[in-house]
């Protein structure tokens, strides 16, 4: 691969990679192609210009999709947005928005993948240039999620399912007892600042021109791993997040470490005039 690469001679426009927990089953037939999974991950096209390192795990926004066969299998690419990415196109939320922010961009990631695929005479495969909406994306996401779901139910006591090495039920409390086996790290709470973590962070994430995204902020108390009970203090004057010795105490005589980040959504408030319409 990386040889073809060197003798292509053209660099990749693009950040590529798959996305986890899917699967593309070549016991399903694509109800639009006509032609099985290739036994994979779902592909990504990350249409963002900022490169991302080997093995780094992206937050993206899906926005269409396009389909290359190759070798008779549908092997679907994922067009998607550097959430992350500084700048107006991490914000997009559609291919039109793409197009207006960056005129081209989408045809030229896709003349490299036809160009690259053209340059070995060999290659059985043709890339469908019809660039389907986000609801197509997030459909083949789902879909490919449930393969992997069903795939993960089918690996046997060596954790092999079909060929793939999967990661066995047994497996993952082991992997939760190598917490507790290791020297548990001990944090410190941050120094108070002017700025409030309770009513001066911004709940609501906005793009650039102020819009609603979707996503939302939160203040982390308790670090995964860790034996210590944390918490913003609603009634200090800035409402520094100090340590409560008394739940750090119970969480330590307890003994397993938090298994996942605790924290609260910064201007929210509980209310206890209120009534819970459910509890």
């Amino acid at each position: 691969g990386s040889d073809r690469l060197a003798a292509f001679g053209r660099p990749v426009p693009f950040n590529y990679g798959c996305l986890p927990q899917t699967f593309r089953d070549p016991d399903q037939v694509d109800e639009l192609y006509d032609a099985p999974g290739d036994n994979d991950p779902l592909d990504i096209l990350d249409l963002g210009d900022r490169t991302v390192g080997v093995g780094e795990v992206v937050q993206c926004r899906p926005l269409g999709a396009v389909c290359l066969i190759d070798e008779g299998q549908a092997d679907w690419k994922i067009l998607a947005v550097n959430t992350e990415q500084p700048g107006p196109l991490g914000e997009a939320r559609s291919i039109e928005d793409v197009e207006r922010i960056a005129p081209g961009r989408i045809r030229e990631c896709l003349n490299w993948i036809d160009d690259f695929k053209s340059s070995n005479g060999g290659d059985e495969a043709k890339l469908h240039f019809e660039v389907h909406d986000a609801q197509r994306a997030i459909s083949l996401i789902e879909q490919d999620h449930e393969s992997w779901r069903a795939l993960v139910k089918q690996a046997g006591p060596d954790g092999v399912a079909r060929g793939h090495w999967v990661r066995s039920p047994e497996q993952a409390p082991k992997k939760l007892d190598n917490i507790v086996q290791h020297e548990v790290q001990k944090h410190v709470a941050p120094p108070p600042t002017d700025v409030s973590l309770w009513h001066d962070v911004d709940l609501c994430v906005k793009n650039w021109l102020d819009e609603d995204t979707g996503l939302f902020r939160y203040v982390n108390e308790m670090p995964l791993g860790s034996l210590q009970k944390f918490e913003v203090q609603p009634h200090v004057p800035g409402n520094a997040i100090l340590e409560d010795p008394k739940g750090s105490d119970r969480l330590a005589a307890f003994g397993r470490p938090v298994p996942f980040n605790y924290g609260c959504l910064p201007q929210t408030f509980r209310d206890p005039d209120h009534v819970d319409e459910l509890y």
